[in-house]
């Protein structure tokens, strides 16, 4: 997903959503050998350009270890449909052992700020309007 030719240095402004939580993995995100002509390491190009969903993957334990790699900040709440049940992956996200906060930026907060949606009174009820 990073390209090797620097292009991702020249697109900056950027921004790229992975579903399945990267698809990657996120271990070997500092190995440079591969990739000698980047100015970053891949795990720097994860966190500045790409946001990250959760649809498709619903373990606790990846959540967790994308949290800690890339940040919460850059996670989106989303489901695979019509290959999963958008009731079982929000059951799942609303008992997931994250802080509230976590869960606000996760669950909508990110969304918003990534799509331009502006939040109203409504977002306490989960509803963003434009």
């Amino acid at each position: 997903m990073v390209s090797r030719s620097g292009a991702n240095d020249l697109a900056l402004w950027s921004r790229v959503a992975c579903a399945h939580l990267g698809g990657v993995d996120r271990s070997s995100a500092n190995r440079r050998g591969m990739c000698k002509d980047l100015k970053k390491n891949i795990l720097s190009y994860l966190s500045d350009n790409f946001f990250i969903t959760t649809s498709g993957v619903f373990r606790t334990q990846a959540l967790l270890n994308t949290m800690l790699e890339v940040s919460s900040d850059r996670i989106l709440f989303s489901t695979d449909y019509p290959y999963e049940s958008a009731e079982d992956a929000a059951a799942w996200f609303d008992t997931c052992p994250i802080s509230e906060p976590d869960r606000v930026k996760i669950g909508r907060e990110t969304a918003a700020k990534l799509f331009n949606i502006v939040a109203t009174a409504a977002d306490r009820t989960g509803v963003l309007t434009h």
